[in-house]
């Protein structure tokens, strides 16, 4: 617990009494996986007044990870309903103006301020707030930390060290087996452990193949005094006037770099194909590699990379540097099990590539959708509640993950040279109004009886949370990966801006 020890010390949280809870529904929720997604959970089945638990297979609250982005469907839901934690985003997440390069380091456009309305349009939230001037990029490892101290601080039980080996259910009640031979039960378990989450067993029968994307990331975040210890880098990457961060695109065909610096921190990332280098990446926290191994890399396949870089590359300190296979997987439009009693919420339910920017955001969708459909679903045997999330949530989220996919073929296949000259949108990332305007406890309240009646008879039910004008098509991950080999851009009807 030193980790999480060092992290929350200075920080306040909201006691029991300060946070407005929903009657008590007696419902027991067992939750298993102690991430962000499973974190957020187990908070808001609190404020929805059921009796939440968790349950994590790691030994105690990890650092792994580096970095994500809060965006406004998340992020308004936070401060509106949790201030201690939102108090703490504002306290130390960082307001990073983008600008965009090309692979030798030349600027051709900002630093800018992120903006998710384009062009002065003026489009307001579906609250009818106005659109927000900013992005948070928090660090991961910190704001798991901040979740666990608010769950705790409620009193919510979190247990470590129980990996999850098995999922069951049956008309009474739902149950996870661990390694150790153990089992707990509950009224309802919602699986939060990740993309290898033994639940897929029970939900979908199988488990979900993951298919190459053929890229792989080094990524890390560390102290920013480790760089600006360097005269000519400090130069090189200084803040804003200010002391605001800026975040770097470099783009070149099959290669993204992405620098972030901030008051205290650094973080980059390198997207590349495996092809160029021996087959090292996997898609684990602890798959660490050497600054020289990156280095090196850099040097045999991109000449063009200025020296500079290398010299930032190799402040990273022993074992900070991950190489993250990028995996993809068909979209599961299954997330609950036959009887309602399990359900899969984040990367158990939907994983997305980096360049989405929406894993986190859409794991406290997920979160928020679920304990309010579990609130209003009442009798938990038909287990009509879970698939009414389920049909609430899952377009939405392939949708997103499409979104991903095209800002991930912009950043590989910009095209850069003198188009980019003339149009550093090629490689801008994409956050449509129908993402950053959302506000999914609404959006469950008021389309839940709906969505349920649409599945108890059939009466027609169309998702009012997706680009206006998309009318949802399945996909799977072939029809992506031939596209973008064919050189294309991922393009799709409706509005998406």
């Amino acid at each position: 617990m030193a980790f999480f020890n060092d992290v929350t010390t200075s920080l306040n949280f909201n006691k029991g009494s300060e946070i407005p809870r929903h009657p008590l529904t007696g419902i027991n929720v067992l939750i298993v996986g102690a991430g962000p997604a499973g974190l957020y959970t187990a908070l808001e089945c609190w404020r929805k007044g059921h009796s939440p638990r968790v349950v994590e297979r790691t030994p105690s609250p990890s650092s792994a990870g580096d970095s994500f982005s809060i965006t406004p469907s998340a992020l308004r839901h936070i401060e509106k309903t949790w201030p201690a934690i939102y108090q703490n985003i504002k306290n130390s997440g960082h307001n990073l103006w983008v600008s965009f390069h090309k692979i030798n380091g030349d600027r051709v456009a900002g630093p800018e301020r992120f903006v998710f309305n384009k062009d002065g349009e003026g489009r307001l939230t579906e609250d009818g707030e106005p659109a927000p001037d900013r992005i948070h990029r928090v660090a991961r490892p910190r704001f798991t930390a901040t979740l666990l101290g608010q769950a705790l601080a409620l009193g919510i039980e979190v247990t470590y060290g129980k990996r999850a080996v098995d999922y069951f259910e049956d008309e009474e009640t739902a149950g996870v087996v661990f390694e150790d031979g153990s089992r707990l039960e509950a009224d309802v378990v919602v699986a939060a452990d990740g993309a290898g989450t033994k639940s897929h067993r029970l939900i979908s029968g199988h488990d979900v193949r993951a298919v190459s994307s053929k890229y792989s990331m080094f990524r890390t975040a560390y102290s920013s005094e480790l760089v600006t210890a360097d005269p000519e880098l400090a130069k090189r990457f200084p803040l804003r006037e200010g002391g605001g961060g800026v975040g770097e695109m470099w783009n070149t065909d099959d290669l993204q770099i992405y620098l972030g610096y901030s008051p205290g921190r650094i973080e980059w990332g390198i997207t590349h194909r495996i092809k160029d280098i021996d087959g090292t990446s996997k898609e684990s926290w602890g798959n660490h590699v050497s600054p020289d191994y990156v280095v090196k890399f850099l040097k045999d396949n991109f000449p063009e990379v200025p020296e500079y870089l290398h010299r930032l590359i190799m402040t990273a300190p022993e074992n900070a540097i991950v190489d993250w296979q990028l995996l993809w997987r068909d979209p599961q439009p299954r997330w609950s099990s036959p009887l309602g009693r399990v359900v899969q919420v984040g990367d158990s339910a939907h994983t997305f590539v980096p360049s989405s920017g929406s894993g986190l955001v859409q794991g406290i969708e997920d979160a928020i959708t679920l304990a309010t459909c579990l609130q209003l679903g009442g009798n938990l045997k038909n287990g009509l509640w879970s698939r009414t999330h389920n049909k609430l949530r899952f377009e939405r989220v392939s949708c997103c993950q499409l979104l991903g996919f095209m800002n991930q073929s912009n950043y590989l296949k910009p095209r850069w040279g003198q188009k980019a000259i003339e149009d550093a949108s090629n490689v801008k990332p994409q956050y449509g109004w129908w993402i950053w305007a959302h506000n999914p406890e609404r959006y469950a309240y008021d389309n839940f009886g709906k969505a349920f009646r649409s599945l108890v008879d059939g009466t027609q039910f169309e998702n009012t949370n997706i680009p206006c004008g998309y009318k949802y098509k399945p996909w799977t991950i072939k029809d992506i990966y031939d596209t973008l080999e064919r050189g294309e851009k991922l393009t799709f009807e409706g509005d998406w801006s």
